[in-house]
């Protein structure tokens, strides 16, 4: 019996609602997200697309294991690039070595710092690096050529975690760069441990095998990520949606899945996306939050 299983009638609750909020108010979300702060400092300081989007692209490449929120781990990132005083001129082989660096001094992510070096340099030797640098703006407007370039430059999967988490940031590096781009539907969301949480707690996924702590659900969600992965696919088409775009909405307002109280968490949600969108979101913001956290850790 395999362990996890969609649930449609989740899943069409969910991606009803999040059509209901909508794109455009989703957009409004991504501007205060701690991650999009981050890559908007960083354009802000080197003033180039193609900069801005190699590094963030680089370090998502590497964000895995963390051992601090995400948003603090960013945050951190984009103090240490602004920090350094690179070459007006500076070329693409010496901004992943910046990032390399940054690794190693790094409060959230020097776990498998070896493992995560290696990685950057095989991007680097794949020349990967370079297309980014150069066709930058090419590649921001066929987002299927930019995912395939991310992809070969490390050897992995289209659909890996990583990869198209790479493919989010490098988005949001044209955001901040002015670009408006429109994301595919059928590049798959960044399944992490929240976004596994949350695929519990929607109910878009349901566990047949019993687990005995919310680490052993995290585990066996990650573990099985083609279900919650798919899952979230099926909520996008619904709500008519690219999944990088959900990505922003239901990462943003999960901080601390797993560790906080969910009680503490939806009120904190509620109130932060009442302060972005307004009162007259109230209705959908309330359901929204009802729908993703339609059930208890446990």
């Amino acid at each position: 019996m395999y362990p996890l299983v969609l649930n449609n009638n989740r899943v069409k609750a969910v991606g009803d609602i999040i059509g209901k909020i909508g794109l455009e108010a989703i957009k409004r979300v991504e501007n205060f997200d701690p991650q999009f702060t981050a890559v908007r400092r960083i354009y802000e300081k080197t003033r180039s697309l193609e900069k801005t989007c190699l590094a963030v692209v680089s370090n998502a490449l590497v964000s895995y294991r963390l051992t601090g929120p995400g948003e603090d781990y960013w945050l951190e990132f984009s103090d240490y690039f602004t920090s350094k005083r690179l070459p007006i001129d500076v070329g693409p082989d010496l901004i992943v070595d910046t990032v390399i660096d940054f690794l190693s001094k790094s409060r959230y992510n020097r776990f498998l710092f070896k493992q995560k070096a290696n990685r950057l340099t095989r991007f680097k030797k794949s020349g990967a690096h370079i297309l980014l640098f150069t066709r930058c703006r090419e590649l921001l407007e066929d987002i299927h050529k930019l995912l395939v370039v991310i992809a070969n430059g490390i050897g992995s999967r289209l659909d890996a975690k990583t990869v198209v988490f790479a493919v989010k940031m490098a988005y949001y590096a044209a955001r901040a760069g002015g670009i408006d781009l429109v994301l595919p539907l059928d590049i798959m969301i960044p399944v992490d441990r929240r976004i596994s949480l949350l695929s519990y707690t929607s109910g878009i996924v349901d566990v047949r095998v019993t687990v005995g702590s919310i680490r052993e659900l995290e585990e066996l969600l990650l573990r099985y990520s083609d279900v919650p992965r798919e899952a979230w696919r099926r909520v996008a088409l619904i709500a008519g949606i690219p999944p990088l775009n959900i990505d922003s909405l239901i990462w943003f307002i999960s901080k601390g899945l797993g560790r906080t109280d969910l009680s503490i968490i939806r009120r904190n949600a509620v109130n932060t996306l009442l302060g972005i969108l307004g009162e007259k979101y109230r209705r959908r913001i309330l359901r929204l939050i009802r729908e993703i956290y339609f059930r208890d850790l446990k």
